[in-house]
C-alpha cells in the first residue's frame, strides 16, 4: 500500500540519518519524492541535505542542485526557505530592497521643517515598503519605517510596537548619534527606551506571504497615514514584478508619476511622494478610501468568474438537516402554492434571525439564531422543494464606493 511504504521510507531516512549514512539517506528521499512529486516540503528537504554533503571541490553537484531548486520554485514559488537557499548556493544576496535603503545617518540628517506639519506630534521620515512579487502572487516585502519625536505626547506615542514578520532592525536614535537596543516584552513586542523629543525611532522588518489562490489583491498602498494621525516626509513603495503578472494597478487620487523600469523579465515601479500632511479628521467625513491617495494590485475577474466562488460559499453550507426539515414543515404546515410558502418561509427567517455573524452551515445559523438570512433560506427552499434561481445583488454604482469595474469577492 502506498501510505504504508511510505510510512516504512519515511522511517529509513530516519535510521540512515541517525547513522549518519548520508548516500543512503539521499538516494531513499529519492524515492520518496519519486513517489510523491508534488510533495514540495519532502523535495526540499532532500535538496538541503544534499547541500549539505557538497563541497567546492564538487562544482557538478551544487549546479544540479540549483537547477533543482530553480525547477521546485517554478512550480511552487513562495517556498522561501527555499529561494533563501538557492540565493545562498549562487552567492547571491536576498536584499532585493538594497538600492533603495535609507541609512540611519541620512535619517538623522534628514532636514524636516516641523512647521510643515503644524499639531504634528511625530513626523514619519520614512515610511517605505519594498515589494518582491512572484508569478504565483506570493511576495516578500521590507517595510521600513522612521519617526522623528516632535513632543512629549510623541514619546507617549512611540513607547511600544508590536513586532511583525522578520525583525531586521529595531531601536531609538539620538541626534547625536547614540543608539539605545529596544527591550523585548513578554507579549512579543519592544518597549522603546531612551525616547524624548528629536529622538528617531527605527523599525525595519522583512514579512512574506503566499499567492491568492481566487484573485490576488495586494493592497492598497496608502501614501498619507490611514490612521489619520502622522505627516509623512517620504514615502515610497517600489514594486518588483515579472513582466508576465496578471495584475491590474488601480491608483487613486495620486498627484505623483509612477516610475517605470524594466530589467529583463522584471519589471520595477516605484511611487514617491514627499511633505504629505496629515488628515484633519473632522465629523462626518469620508472615508479614507475616498480621499487618501493610494496604490492597489488587483486580478482583473467577471461577475462570471465570481459565481463559482459564491456557489461554493453558499451551496454546501445550505445541506437539509433534520432540524431544518421539521422547522421547514411546521412554517408551511397547512400553506398551498409555491409563492405561499416561499413567503411563509421568507417572514420566519427575517423574524427568527436577529443577530449578525456567520454560522458556517444553514443548521448553525437556525440553531443559533444568528448569521446569514440567505443562508438559511435557500436550507428551508430545497426543504420544502420549491424550485429557485440564485441572483447576486449589491447596491446600484453611485450610491457606495463600490468598484463595479473592478469586481472582487464580499462585494455582493
Amino acid at each position: 500500500e502506498p501510505g504504508r511504504e511510505k510510512a516504512w521510507l519515511s522511517a529509513e531516512i530516519e535510521l540512515a540519518q541517525a547513522a549518519g549514512e548520508l548516500e543512503k539517506e539521499l538516494e531513499l528521499r529519492g524515492k520518496l519524492c519519486a513517489m510523491d512529486p508534488d510533495n514540495f516540503a519532502a523535495q526540499e528537504e532532500m535538496i538541503r541535505r544534499a547541500v549539505a554533503a557538497t563541497s567546492a571541490a564538487a562544482p557538478t553537484t551544487a549546479q544540479g542542485l540549483v537547477n533543482m531548486l530553480e525547477q521546485l520554485l517554478k512550480r511552487d514559488p513562495s517556498r522561501f526557505s527555499a529561494r533563501s537557499l538557492l540565493d545562498a548556493l549562487k552567492g547571491q544576496d536576498e536584499d532585493f530592497w538594497s538600492p533603495w535603503d535609507v541609512s540611519n545617518e541620512d535619517l538623522l540628517t534628514m532636514k524636516v521643517d516641523t512647521s510643515d506639519f503644524p499639531n504634528a506630534s511625530t513626523i514619519c521620515l520614512l515610511d517605505q515598503e519594498i515589494t518582491r512579487l512572484y508569478p504565483d502572487g506570493s511576495s516578500e516585502k521590507m517595510i521600513h519605517q522612521a519617526f522623528r519625536i516632535v513632543d512629549q505626547r510623541g514619546v507617549e506615542q512611540m513607547g511600544q510596537f508590536p513586532e511583525a514578520g522578520r525583525t531586521m532592525e529595531i531601536c531609538t536614535l539620538w541626534p547625536d548619534g547614540t543608539r539605545i537596543e529596544p527591550i523585548r516584552t513578554s507579549g512579543g513586542g519592544f518597549q522603546m527606551p531612551g525616547l524624548k523629543p528629536g529622538a528617531v525611532v527605527v523599525h525595519k522588518y522583512v514579512t512574506r506571504s503566499g499567492g491568492d489562490t481566487f484573485q490576488f489583491n495586494y493592497g492598497p498602498w496608502f501614501f498619507q497615514d490611514p490612521s489619520l494621525q502622522k505627516p509623512y516626509a517620504l514615502t515610497r513603495w517600489v514594486l518588483i514584478a515579472p513582466k508576465t503578472t496578471p495584475f491590474e494597478i488601480l491608483e487613486r487620487n495620486l498627484d505623483f508619476q509612477v516610475k517605470v523600469e524594466e530589467t529583463g523579465e522584471l519589471v520595477t515601479r516605484v511611487w514617491e511622494a514627499r511633505k504629505q500632511p496629515r488628515i484633519e479628521p473632522e465629523p462626518n467625513m469620508p472615508g479614507r478610501d475616498e480621499i487618501l491617495p493610494q496604490v492597489e494590485l488587483l486580478q482583473k475577474r467577471t461577475f462570471e468568474d465570481m459565481l463559482p466562488f459564491y456557489r461554493d460559499r453558499t451551496y454546501t453550507p445550505s445541506f437539509v438537516t433534520p432540524a431544518i426539515q421539521q422547522a421547514t414543515d411546521e412554517v408551511i404546515k397547512g400553506v398551498k402554492g409555491d409563492r405561499a410558502r416561499a413567503e411563509k418561509l421568507y417572514r420566519f427567517v427575517k423574524d427568527t434571525i436577529k443577530g449578525g455573524g456567520w454560522g458556517r452551515t444553514a443548521g448553525a445559523v437556525l440553531a443559533s439564531r444568528r448569521g446569514s438570512h440567505g443562508l438559511l433560506f435557500r436550507a428551508l427552499l430545497k426543504a420544502a422543494d420549491i424550485p429557485f434561481d440564485e441572483a447576486i445583488a449589491g447596491l446600484a454604482p453611485g450610491l457606495d464606493d463600490t468598484d463595479w469595474l473592478h469586481p472582487r469577492p464580499g462585494q455582493l
